[in-house]
């Protein structure tokens, strides 16, 4: 069994029965409405409607339409729906794998903690890898990241060797700071496929986490061997600077900036050139960036990409639009990094109290985040 097949039609494959239908439901549209290949064709949702109208539906094929119907629901993004025939499932037959279905299915539409709680009643009917991984992943999205390590040493302990549960425990060490069990989870994934630019360039992060510039510029390097991404080379100039590297930093900004102009790497960019002393690349790098950073607003006016543009106009000593920016950042969704950062601008502006607020505020949301990040599985959510 491979972990990474946990997804909808993996887990309704598992579900659905094998046989025919029970009575005298057309055969047709029970086999349509069953297949896994048409999800996507408008026509196997009829087919499970039809099989669900049927006056000779028995349990059995009502428990499998509603399944497939909710499967094809899911593909066209219909999660609200999809969850209705999920929770009919249910109502006729409450397994572990029907709690499993209809979890996947809020975790699509973004109900977190619903999924949570759907994934551990399918854990107290039968503790499997699948449910555990499952529900460590919406533990890590959510910030719970001892929770999501606790599922997932159940799911390596269960099936050992694959490679999605390292993947993700490695990143939940990583986000508490135990950066070196993050590297001895990224050199299992190595161990399996050294090859893995992803884990090469995760690992590499994890190094310079724990201030090892030498092993962090290493990784980066190996996994740009691999596949030069303008990830990999932003990354290793952060090594290379933390290392006291600039001219090799610089270098790699520019090839960054190259193969996709972001505000990130302009911001980064620019950071260089002004520690380079190049007064004049470093505001041309910061006006890209903010050319750029004003048009993602645009397109989408999200807490992160006014939060982006804000630190492109600190940069450039235009605090009173960044605060504005922040503002709005901070509207959409408070965020320690937001406060902290309009603290920043409101001291630059002389506004001493209006920062001392912002930086209180911003020590109150990082001390919550940390408690939710080490909060150890309580008795309701606890892996069993």
């Amino acid at each position: 069994m491979r972990v990474a097949l946990l997804c909808c039609v993996a887990i309704v494959g598992a579900f659905l029965p094998t046989a025919g239908p029970a009575l005298a439901t057309d055969a047709s549209d029970f086999s349509v409405c069953r297949s896994a290949r048409n999800i996507y064709d408008p026509g196997t949702e009829a087919a499970c409607s039809r099989v669900l109208d049927a006056p000779d539906a028995s349990a059995t094929d009502r428990v499998m339409a509603y399944a497939g119907r909710a499967r094809v629901r899911a593909a066209g993004e219909d999660y609200d729906a999809a969850i209705a025939d999920a929770a009919a499932v249910i109502r006729l037959a409450p397994t572990a794998k029907a709690y499993l279905f209809i979890g996947f299915y809020r975790t699509l539409a973004g109900d977190r903690d619903d999924a949570i709680a759907d994934f551990t009643k399918a854990l107290t009917i039968e503790p499997t890898a699948e449910g555990y991984f499952l529900r460590a992943g919406e533990y890590a999205a959510g910030g719970e990241h001892r929770k999501a390590i606790a599922d997932l040493n159940r799911v390596i302990f269960q099936v050992p060797g694959e490679p999605e549960p390292h993947a993700l425990r490695a990143k939940s060490f990583a986000a508490l700071g135990l950066y070196d069990r993050a590297i001895g989870d990224y050199a299992t994934l190595l161990g399996l496929n050294d090859r893995d630019s992803v884990s090469f360039a995760a690992r590499a992060a994890a190094y310079l986490g724990k201030g090892n510039a030498r092993s962090a510029i290493a990784d980066y390097s190996a996994a740009i061997d691999v596949k030069p991404d303008w990830t990999y080379y932003a990354g290793r100039a952060a090594a290379y600077r933390a290392g006291g590297l600039l001219p090799e930093a610089l270098a790699d900004l520019i090839k960054a900036v190259d193969m996709h102009a972001n505000p990130a790497t302009c911001l980064a960019l620019g950071g260089a050139y002004a520690a380079s002393g190049d007064a004049t690349h470093a505001a041309a790098s910061y006006q890209q960036g903010l050319t750029l950073a004003s048009e993602a607003v645009q397109a989408d006016p999200s807490a992160e990409t006014y939060r982006d543009r804000a630190q492109l106009y600190r940069a450039l000593g235009q605090n009173a639009d960044a605060v504005k920016d922040l503002d709005e950042s901070i509207r959409l969704a408070p965020s320690a990094d937001a406060y902290a950062a309009r603290g920043e601008a409101h001291a630059a502006l002389g506004d001493v109290a209006d920062a001392e607020i912002d930086r209180g505020r911003a020590a109150e949301l990082t001390a919550a985040e940390v408690a939710r990040a080490n909060a150890p599985p309580d008795g309701k959510l606890a892996s069993r």
